[in-house]
């Protein structure tokens, strides 16, 4: 009875191991088709404009999670700060608002449209990211052709 047990836990293993390594395998793959040359994975226009729909929603809703995170600690953290950590804490606040009736859909159809300027292709996903959240909570056009404008002569 005790050998009937061990192999089908040694089965189990076996198929959960060849499982494992097909879905490592693949995930290599994908992932070697966003890094172009291999020496560094592809970023900006680069991932954005090579990446399916389903890379791009999963990059977003990492992105939010992770954002909301570090909001998260920080809000905690700034009761704690000095007046000028209590200030750079408001400004990046301002500047990097947080979006509360925008959907993932909606920012990857935003950047899909920021990256079909050639101007935009040298702008990293992070400050496209924000430009775009700025348009879709309607924010005035001033400021986001400033913030536009700084992003460009960063490239």
């Amino acid at each position: 009875m005790k050998r009937v047990h061990l192999l089908g836990g040694v089965a189990l293993f076996v198929l959960g191991l060849a499982l494992g390594l097909g879905v490592n395998l693949v995930t290599r793959a994908k992932a070697q088709d966003f890094q172009g040359s291999g020496a560094r994975p592809a970023e900006g226009y680069a991932f954005w404009s090579g990446a399916g729909d389903d890379a791009k929603l999963g990059y977003l809703a990492g992105y939010l999670d992770a954002e909301q995170y570090y909001r998260l600690v920080i809000s905690r953290v700034a009761p704690l700060a000095t007046d000028p950590g209590k200030k750079a804490i408001a400004d990046f606040e301002d500047q990097f608002p947080i979006p509360t009736d925008i959907t993932i859909d909606q920012l990857k159809h935003g950047l899909d449209i920021f990256y079909t300027d050639s101007d935009n292709r040298g702008i990293g996903l992070f400050i496209a990211n924000n430009i775009v959240r700025l348009r879709l909570m309607g924010k005035p056009a001033a400021e986001i052709q400033q913030q536009l404008d700084l992003a460009r002569s960063a490239q």
